[in-house]
């Protein structure tokens, strides 16, 4: 039996198919203040997002008070119309239009407010004065 050579694989490294797997390293000079700003950002984000949620419930707590005041509006607009089959008809009355006599003499118009005291004051003193 002859003996079989052994033959050695050389393994090559591939280049990245895609963008996603090419790896880049970048030097941050101060790692702790970016990161500090990373996180108040993560926060600020989940509060807007409570912010969000709450706002949808609220929209649909809305939306469901809504629907609820169409359904007790329409069992009060039935039960109104089944009382008014019940309701005895009434004769239909006509009124007597008022007709209007105008006077001949209008009575003058007394004001007793302070503002006509101060204007009758003022022209009492304007008299006084007889320039």
């Amino acid at each position: 039996m002859p003996k079989k050579k052994k033959t050695r694989v050389k393994k090559v490294k591939k280049a990245p198919s895609k963008r996603g797997d090419a790896v880049t390293f970048v030097r941050v000079d101060d790692p702790s203040s970016l990161r500090r700003e990373i996180l108040e950002g993560a926060i600020e984000t989940a509060e807007l997002l409570k912010i969000w949620e709450s706002y949808h419930k609220l929209k649909s707590q809305k939306a469901e008070i809504f629907r609820k005041l169409t359904l007790i509006f329409s069992k009060i607009d039935r039960e109104a119309n089944s009382l008014r089959k019940f309701m005895p008809k009434l004769p239909e009355v006509k009124e007597e239009k008022k007709v209007k006599v105008p006077s001949k003499a209008k009575p003058e118009k007394v004001y007793t407010g302070e503002l006509d005291q101060e204007i009758s004051d003022i022209s009492s003193k304007l008299k006084g004065l007889n320039i």
